[in-house]
């Protein structure tokens, strides 16, 4: 009988216990489209911690309509992403950096696909209004098994027909 309320009260112990709480370390995106300049897309990423942030990404730029979603991973460098290259990214405290991309120097493909992009974005994706997104998808370098994905809404853009080319006579 003695060994009953011990149970108990090892029982109560446990699960009064408070969850853990587990830090993520993925950086802060936010992104916006240039009014002045078509498909023009300037990226934000900001480190929201006080300790350096090193890690292995893959950044991409994400457009969806009502005709499909097409993504387009990229380099910090502005160009397209090479296949399995994942970036390193170093922020140190607090540190906010941008970059500014142009959509038409990316290579796009479906998002849903088994195939890395490779068509251009006017080549392979219809006219219409797009919501566009960047995500950055990583791990951090001193833990990679733990993953993480930070996005950012950045507006929407118009993909027009381009004018038909003229021949020449």
């Amino acid at each position: 009988m003695l060994h009953l309320p011990l149970i108990a009260l090892l029982a109560v112990a446990i699960t009064d216990r408070p969850p853990e709480v587990r830090r993520t370390s993925n950086p802060a995106v936010s992104c916006h489209l240039d009014q002045t300049t078509p498909l023009l897309l300037v990226v934000r990423l900001r480190n929201r911690f006080r300790s350096q942030l090193d890690a292995s990404v893959i950044p991409a730029v994400e457009m969806r309509s009502a005709a499909g979603a097409f993504w387009a991973p990229f380099s910090l460098g502005g160009s397209s992403l090479p296949m399995n290259s994942p970036e390193s990214l170093g922020l140190g405290p607090k540190e906010e950096r941008s970059y500014t991309l142009q959509l038409e120097r990316l290579l796009w493909d479906k998002t849903i696909s088994a195939l890395w992009p490779a068509h251009t974005l006017r080549a392979f994706t219809p006219p219409g209004t797009y919501q566009v997104r960047v995500s950055l998808e990583g791990s951090s370098i001193e833990r990679p098994q733990s993953r993480w994905v930070s996005s950012g809404a950045c507006g929407t853009v118009v993909l027009v027909p381009l004018p038909a080319a003229r021949g020449g006579a």
